[in-house]
């Protein structure tokens, strides 16, 4: 027994605070890697861009193309 009353109650209220501050961290998480799959696949994707620009001898629109690459 604490000075003011009974601990337990602490100890149960600071164990939810816990499990949903784990909850939101692990959320977090997960919605950063979806952001960065996103990145990836849209990377990807320009770098074909840029590619299919070249082999059809358009090394301007390319150059245009892989500059936006390196932007984002």
């Amino acid at each position: 027994m604490g000075l003011f009353g009974d601990d337990s109650s602490k100890k149960g209220n600071l164990q939810q605070q816990i499990r949903q501050n784990k909850r939101t961290i692990d959320k977090t998480i997960v919605e950063i890697d979806r952001a960065i799959q996103q990145m990836q696949t849209e990377e990807n994707r320009q770098k074909k861009e840029v590619k299919k620009a070249l082999k059809d001898q358009q090394p301007a629109s390319a150059k245009i193309l892989a500059k936006n690459i390196v932007r984002v």
